[in-house]
């Protein structure tokens, strides 16, 4: 018989201090009952034990082996970003699947959004700025690049899914095969598998995946910075992710360890958001960035 719902996520050795933080706030915000599963690379026993000491999980090593994907995406999001794509084969045993990305805040309780039913069985939120072509470097044929993506930070997969048990084998073989042309990897291969076999996504609302600068804050069950500035390396102060933080460190979890942002890094930020809304991301698209520029500043000069 299935279980009604399991909760999966994936992190490094070094990010166990934000995988704490969302497993915090499972503690806080979801009151049912559920299996949690953590795909990861190489967490100490030490670290597990102390997670555990959280919220009771069942660890598996994730040894995707893949030398395709670009560097500079590996490098951002690393290998544990594919380990979504075991979620099709837990809805053999499971009802519902939930994943959530480790950069997020659980701001309110989880209820409603596990209580969703898809038409279609899968959910997330769908992006109102960037399209598909966000996501690659090079788009690949056939794909429409004009819709605006999915996010995939936030998934919420149902056992009526339809083709679930291709769907894995196939986004893994997708990103092997894109893999130098990948952006967001993961999301790519996600966005594009929704066109292969014409699957309607149900739409989550923002306030399942809120960025931290939408107006919905206050109001957000789920936050989710998905750039590259993040809680833990200050460009957000958040006191629920602070005290998080703080909670795990004296436990004996270990530190963030990464380049934390300063006064230069936050001004560049606010620069481009004010003065270069609309552009891509200059060190994910440089091309695409450089295009943008001159095109804005001459060739359209305002």
């Amino acid at each position: 018989m299935k279980k009604n719902l399991a909760v999966t996520l994936g992190a490094t050795a070094n990010m166990t201090f934000a995988l704490a933080s969302v497993l915090i706030d499972f503690k806080k915000n979801l009151s049912c009952d559920f299996d949690l599963i953590i795909y990861h690379k190489d967490i100490s026993e030490k670290e597990q034990g102390l997670l555990n000491s959280i919220i009771q999980a069942k660890f598996i090593e994730y040894n995707f082996q893949d030398k395709t994907t670009r560097e500079k995406s590996l490098n951002r999001y690393t290998l544990l970003a594919f380990s979504r794509y075991e979620c099709f084969d837990l809805l053999d045993k499971y009802k519902k699947v939930l994943w959530l990305d480790i950069d997020t805040i659980i701001q309110k309780n989880l209820t409603n959004l596990i209580n969703i039913n898809t038409s279609n069985g899968i959910a997330l939120w769908q992006n109102i700025e960037h399209k598909n072509s966000f996501n690659f470097v090079n788009s690949p044929e056939k794909y429409d690049m004009s819709e605006n993506y999915f996010n995939t930070g936030v998934i919420l997969f149902e056992d009526n899914l339809p083709h679930r048990h291709n769907l894995k084998n196939w986004c893994y073989d997708k990103t092997v095969e894109w893999g130098k042309n990948l952006v967001c990897p993961d999301q790519a291969v996600l966005n594009m598998m929704f066109q292969e076999f014409d699957i309607e996504v149900f739409k989550l609302e923002e306030i399942y995946n809120c960025h931290p600068e939408r107006p919905m804050l206050p109001d957000a069950i789920i936050i989710h910075p998905y750039a590259e500035e993040k809680f833990w390396n200050y460009y957000y102060n958040f006191e629920q992710w602070n005290n998080n933080y703080k909670k795990w460190l004296k436990m004996g979890g270990s530190p963030y360890a990464g380049k934390k942002a300063n006064f230069i890094d936050k001004a560049l930020i606010k620069f481009k958001k004010k003065y270069l809304p609309q552009a891509p991301d200059p060190f994910r698209h440089t091309g695409k960035f450089l295009k943008y520029f001159y095109e804005h500043n001459f060739r359209n000069p305002k």
